[in-house]
C-alpha cells in the first residue's frame, strides 16, 4: 500500500507540488535460475516531485576459464535521483558496483581453482 501522495497546490499562478508520505509496504517477487521466492519487505520509497536524473554504472569483465573458454561478468545498476544529487551518488555506486563485479569474479576463480583437477566445463562453474 504506497502513502505516497502529491498534493498538488496553486502558488502565484504556477503549480506547487508538495510530497506527504514516503513509505510503502511492498511484496517483492524474484526469479533467479528458475526459482521463484516472495518476501514482504518494508521498503522506503521516495516520490520524486520532479523528473529525476538517472545514475548508472554497469562494469564488467571477462575471465579466461582455460580450452578456449570464458566466461563474461557484466553487474549494471541505474538509481533515480535528483539531479542536484548526481555527483554524490555516481561514486557511491560505482563503489558498489564494482564491488559486486569482484565477488562474483571471485566465486567463479574460485570454482575454477577447485575444478582444476576435474574436467569441468563453463556450465558447472557458472
Amino acid at each position: 500500500m504506497n502513502t505516497g501522495v502529491i498534493n498538488r497546490q496553486k502558488t502565484q499562478g504556477a503549480q506547487a507540488k508538495t510530497v506527504l508520505g514516503t513509505e510503502a509496504r511492498i511484496t517483492v517477487s524474484r526469479t533467479a535460475f528458475g526459482q521463484d521466492s516472495e518476501v514482504a519487505e518494508h521498503i522506503e520509497v521516495r516520490p520524486f516531485a520532479t523528473v529525476p536524473a538517472k545514475v548508472g554504472v554497469s562494469l564488467g569483465r571477462t575471465i579466461n576459464m582455460g580450452n578456449y573458454e570464458s566466461a563474461r561478468i557484466t553487474v549494471s545498476v541505474e538509481i533515480p535521483c535528483y539531479r542536484e544529487e548526481v555527483l554524490g551518488i555516481y561514486p557511491k555506486l560505482f563503489e558498489y558496483v564494482a564491488d559486486r563485479l569482484e565477488d562474483e569474479a571471485s566465486r567463479i576463480t574460485g570454482a575454477l581453482t577447485d575444478s582444476e583437477s576435474e574436467d569441468v566445463g563453463i556450465e558447472e562453474i557458472l
